[in-house]
């Protein structure tokens, strides 16, 4: 992976927990409609789940 694929990857990432952290979980169909594409639910979803696991985890 390119670096700029990886800061891609990075930004979206973040937009998904930020949609998180304002709508509360969502499902691929609801990123979708959210304006992601299925690649990128499919790339980028499970890594911001991590991110959103690992911050709850260090809150709690």
């Amino acid at each position: 992976m390119h670096k700029s694929d990886k800061k891609a990857q990075t930004e979206i990432v973040n937009a998904m927990v930020n949609l998180y952290l304002e709508r509360g979980a969502m499902t691929d169909t609801d990123l979708i409609r959210a304006g992601f594409s299925q690649e990128q639910v499919n790339t980028c979803a499970p890594l911001a789940a991590a991110r959103i696991r690992e911050t709850e985890a260090i809150a709690a």
